[in-house]
């Protein structure tokens, strides 16, 4: 006949009623994989690679609701780290306008000047977004306004012309730089990060519709032709 004998078992601290509890060890946090890139030193590089990021948004968004779970979607976020006031170089605007006439003439000046928004990158025509549409998300959320891709001003000004001499209005426009960094955040269903993308020197000048320009007058002798067809 055979004979079971029953083993021991540990008594369980009557805090668990009984019920053995386990512990989970909280694991080591993963480590994102982080890569860097420098607008200044590769403005191709940040361009394709903030193309790469929308590209792959739009391909998880049109997903079904199913399989966003597994797919990978692409966020971008841009981080301002400085700002500062200036201005374009000067450059005409307006018409050149000469005074043939042997004593001063006043003359009423038209110009329209326009500034566009450059930045640090070298964006391609088949870009589904653009450095500034980043930058203006997030300033957005900070000074509760948007700003415009480009500013468009005109004005009428007189200048005096002496004789035999032409005149044109040279102008500065006025512009915000910031300064900052992008990071291109590859999310596993939208959420978890498996890999970021951050673009140092992702820097936006673009125009300051609040800001107050320069206009200086520029001029000089006639010469040719015009000196000759001026009345001395």
């Amino acid at each position: 006949m055979i004979r079971l004998r029953r083993l021991a078992v540990p008594a369980v601290t009557a805090a668990f009623s009984g019920v053995l509890a386990l512990q989970a060890v909280p694991a080591e946090a993963a480590t994102v994989p982080v890569s860097t890139i420098d607008a200044l030193d590769s403005p191709v590089g940040s361009a394709d690679a903030l193309n790469d990021c929308i590209e792959q948004h739009l391909n998880w968004m049109a997903l079904p609701p199913a399989w966003k779970i597994s797919g990978t979607d692409c966020a971008v976020t841009w981080e301002k780290t400085s700002m500062t006031n200036g201005y374009t170089s000067p450059h005409a605007v307006g018409d050149k306008v000469v005074n043939l006439n042997p004593t001063s003439a006043r003359q009423a000046i038209t110009w329209s000047d326009t500034t566009t928004t450059t930045d640090t990158y070298t964006t391609s025509v088949s870009a589904k977004t653009t450095l500034f549409n980043a930058v203006d998300i997030t300033l957005t959320e900070t000074y509760g306004h948007s700003y415009s891709k480009s500013n468009t001003v005109s004005e009428t000004n007189t200048m005096e012309i002496l004789p035999c001499y032409w005149g044109q209005w040279v102008r500065q426009a006025p512009t915000l730089e910031f300064g900052g960094a992008t990071t291109l955040s590859y999310k596993l269903g939208g959420v978890a990060t498996k890999s970021q993308v951050v673009i140092n020197n992702s820097n936006v000048t673009m125009p300051d519709p609040d800001g107050v320009g320069v206009l200086t007058s520029s001029g000089g002798a006639l010469e040719g032709d015009d000196a000759a067809n001026c009345v001395s």
